[in-house]
């Protein structure tokens, strides 16, 4: 059995911002069950998702040094993801009205004569 099983998520933590590969293993087998749903009722598109869980536990890695074991590490975690969740949304609306712009200047400059 591994060791590191019966660690609480913040202690896991520090053991992680040391450079213990092993504690994100736990973090993530832990987790990943609690992320995906959070996402599966917000993001529509399998692809998206995905992306958007992957995004989720890169950015966790990118910025563990930043976890402070005074925060609940699940909060701190939610807020990656709730964070990564609106940059999908704000990405995709600014992607869309782009895509919409060029149609709508095309009709206008068709019927403005």
């Amino acid at each position: 059995m591994n060791p590191y099983t019966g660690l609480s998520d913040e202690k896991l933590m520090q053991e992680y911002q040391k450079g213990n590969n092993i504690a994100f293993e736990v973090l993530f087998n832990r987790h990943q069950s609690r992320v995906y749903p959070f996402l599966f009722k917000r993001v529509q598109n399998t692809n998206s998702r995905d992306e958007i869980f992957e995004n989720i536990f890169f950015k966790f890695h990118k910025v563990r040094h930043n976890y402070s074991s005074d925060y609940a590490f699940i909060k701190w975690l939610f807020t990656i993801s709730k964070s990564e969740v609106a940059d999908y949304f704000k990405y995709k609306k600014v992607f869309s009205f782009s895509l919409m712009k060029k149609p709508f200047q095309q009709y206008l400059s068709l019927h403005q004569k």
